[in-house]
């Protein structure tokens, strides 16, 4: 109520071993809903393979690209308005912050900024894969498979051994799949 009194949005993931058993249940009692059912799936990133994308260059967010990262974010996550300029403003400040954690790439489809995705380092070993959405414009095209072979070359490169995603089980996870992930 409280939440809902300030018009405030959140997100709560429910996991099979998230306590107590009946969480979800007790959730929908009180109104929030499942928007997503997601899978968590692991790849070897030594054996992964990469394929080559001819219509899609991919690269890390510098400043040169930072106003395609956000046009493609925005776009991919269906982000408008006011909404969207909260965004803009929120990356452009996690872009200057040096602790931020993590690396931020963007896709362009034949030109056009399409696609974004991050990556995380937990460890020496294992990379994570986040935040990954592409323009309904582009969906379909090869653009988020482009988006996801790159950050496990960069992976590669780091000589950082696996690689983890959530991935929506509607969307992202039966191609993550088709490319290898577990």
């Amino acid at each position: 109520e409280k939440y809902r009194a300030r018009n405030i949005s959140f997100r709560w993931y429910c996991y099979p071993h998230s306590l107590p058993v009946d969480l979800e249940s007790r959730l929908h009692s009180l109104g929030p809903t499942r928007i997503h059912e997601m899978a968590g799936l692991y790849a070897d990133v030594k054996g992964f393979p990469i394929k080559a994308y001819s219509d899609v260059r991919v690269e890390e967010v510098n400043d040169l690209n930072i106003d395609d990262y956000i046009k493609a974010s925005n776009a991919g996550w269906g982000q408008t308005g006011a909404a969207a300029e909260k965004v803009k403003a929120s990356i452009y400040s996690d872009f200057k912050n040096p602790n931020r954690g993590y690396s931020s790439f963007v896709a362009w489809y034949k030109g056009e900024p399409a696609s974004t995705g991050m990556l995380r380092l937990i460890d020496s070993e294992t990379g994570y894969l986040l935040g990954g959405s592409t323009s309904p414009n582009f969906r379909g095209k090869g653009v988020y498979s482009a988006l996801v072979s790159h950050r496990i070359e960069h992976l590669k490169k780091m000589s950082v051994n696996q690689a983890l995603v959530f991935a929506r089980k509607s969307t992202s996870a039966p191609i993550c799949q088709k490319l290898g992930f577990l």
